[in-house]
């Protein structure tokens, strides 16, 4: 019976059974040393799909990291260091980006920064983000100097609000200590920013292109919608009652 094994699987956007169809081991073991080193390819049981692995440890760093164990409670690293092709997705890309930021610089940058992501290359996602928020910014106003006068002059143009610049400041923050500090982001971090990127880009290229369109049509209406014609009403004379006197 063949070995099974739960892992993330991209196409079924959740974690399955897998069957391991092959299993090569390049591992060496020496008096001073153990090194596992195996390759593996994985299927799905659900949707069949497949992908490889490398299964990686190195028993002298194993033993810095037992260290660190027992000096720091709670402190957990898996035995093995694994690697997966193509790399286990952290969340898809929105279906929009390829649909309103077609052939567009943005939309290149997105991948990149997903694919550093799903890679955990935390460093460079975070730089990116900090691209992307360039990059919308020389579009839609001009190379207008630095970040915080970009940010506001994106403001100042109606494109984002004071809370929306307020939270864009904070992304552009990150990237720039990940550039100049070498402050590394966790993966949770990086999806919590690309949440504000992409509902930020969603409002400037979606929304307001969805409200533009909607404009349009309600103008259209209105030209096919014929005026109600104004008509003079007769005034109607009160006679007066004569009894009364």
């Amino acid at each position: 019976m063949e070995e099974t094994e739960l892992v993330y699987c991209n196409k079924c956007e959740k974690h399955t059974n897998h069957t391991i169809k092959a299993s090569i081991d390049k591992s060496v073991h020496t008096p001073e040393d153990t090194i596992d080193d195996i390759y593996q390819i994985l299927e799905c049981l659900g949707c069949e799909n497949t992908l490889f692995r490398r299964r990686y440890m190195d028993s002298n760093i194993q033993d810095i990291i037992e260290e660190i164990k027992d000096e720091t409670p709670g402190y957990e690293i898996p035995e093995y260091s694994d690697k997966y092709y193509p790399p286990l997705q952290k969340r898809k890309k929105p279906v929009w980006i390829n649909r309103f930021l077609t052939f567009n610089p943005i939309s290149e940058a997105i991948e990149e920064v997903y694919s550093a992501w799903h890679n955990n290359l935390l460093f460079l996602a975070s730089m990116g983000i900090r691209t992307i928020i360039d990059l919308l910014c020389c579009e839609k106003i001009g190379d207008v100097g630095n970040f915080t006068e970009k940010l506001n002059g994106l403001q100042d143009k109606k494109f984002i609000t004071e809370r929306e610049k307020k939270r864009l400041s904070t992304v552009v923050e990150m990237g720039n200590a990940a550039a100049h500090r070498a402050s590394k982001r966790s993966s949770e971090e990086i999806e919590q920013a690309m949440d504000i990127i992409e509902d930020m880009l969603e409002k400037i290229y979606v929304r307001d292109s969805k409200e533009k369109k909607l404009d349009d049509i309600a103008k259209q209406l209105e030209k096919g919608t014929p005026k109600r014609k104004k008509t003079k009403r007769k005034k109607t004379k009160v006679k007066k009652n004569n009894s009364l006197k």
